[in-house]
């Protein structure tokens, strides 16, 4: 028997599902863009990272499977290095608060946001173990 998936999980997947889409078109940007190979490489391969350990986790988070949390993992780590790509690969540097900013900004709200479906998935595995 499977348990129901709470309100909050069905809109975190929804919007992992959307912000995927970011990434892929992050990296679709990359290869049209006038840059160095390696600056649309590193930007691409980056977006491919964040939209796929996206939609992975919106999958993992929809079906509350646990193995959606090293995928929100992975995506938490590629939402930081996103933060960080300007200003370690392009000559006109954002200034270093920027980067900063960023990362408490991301930091502040995905982390408690992964804490929040580690518990939701957690308590759903043991209410699905309880009803076999």
């Amino acid at each position: 028997m499977s348990s129901r998936r709470p309100g909050s999980l069905t809109i975190i997947a929804l919007l992992l599902a959307w912000l995927s889409l970011g990434g892929f078109a992050t990296a679709i940007w990359a290869s049209a863009i006038e840059s160095r190979v390696t600056v649309r490489a590193v930007f691409a391969i980056v977006g491919l990272w964040y939209g796929i350990s996206a939609l992975g986790a919106a999958a993992g988070v929809w079906r509350m499977r646990l193995w959606a949390l090293p995928l929100l993992n992975s995506w938490l780590i590629a939402s930081l290095a996103s933060v960080w790509l300007p200003r370690l690969l392009v000559l006109n540097q954002p200034p270093l608060a920027l980067g900063v900013a960023g990362t408490v900004l991301v930091g502040g709200i995905l982390v408690p946001l992964v804490v929040f479906v580690r518990k939701q998935l957690a308590s759903g595995v043991e209410i699905a173990a309880q009803a076999t």
